[in-house]
């Protein structure tokens, strides 16, 4: 058991780093930061957010925090492109249409649950990185 916990350390140990790579390689084109770009926002979960709980960044419970008038989104990775699908046939992460898969009760301060998706403005700003790397397993040993 101690050791399957340690084999999924290394494992996560090792996606950072690539990921890490990854994202220094100035082959990679992303937006700018402080421009504005157009994107489109979906939702996924439920009306209680009880689907998304902490998100990717394991904050916890954000939607017991309440309401607030002003969404600001921590993007914690990109969609990979599939050039096999159009922009407008699935392929929501092809160039020229990126887009936030948003919890349904953040994406309600923004737009309306039939809408399903809708344009909007966004900017990549700086993020101050404080700490290491945390790695969070939940979960039955089973699911190692």
């Amino acid at each position: 058991m101690a050791l399957a916990r340690v084999a999924a350390g290394v494992l996560l140990a090792a996606i950072g780093c690539v990921l890490s790579v990854a994202a220094d390689n100035p082959s990679t084109t992303s937006p700018q930061p402080f421009v504005w770009q157009k994107a489109h926002a979906t939702f996924y979960g439920g009306a209680d957010a009880s689907d998304t709980m902490g998100g990717a960044c394991g904050y916890g419970n954000l939607f017991s925090e309440g309401p607030g008038v002003t969404v600001t989104v921590t993007a914690t990775n990109f969609c990979p492109p599939n050039d096999a699908l159009p922009n407008d046939n699935g392929g929501s992460c092809n160039p020229l249409r990126p887009h936030f898969d948003m919890a349904q009760p953040a994406w309600e301060k923004i737009g309306v649950y039939r809408g399903g998706i809708i344009p909007v403005m966004y900017q990549r700003v700086p993020c101050v990185k404080r700490g290491g790397v945390r790695f969070r397993i939940n979960g039955q040993v089973t699911d190692l």
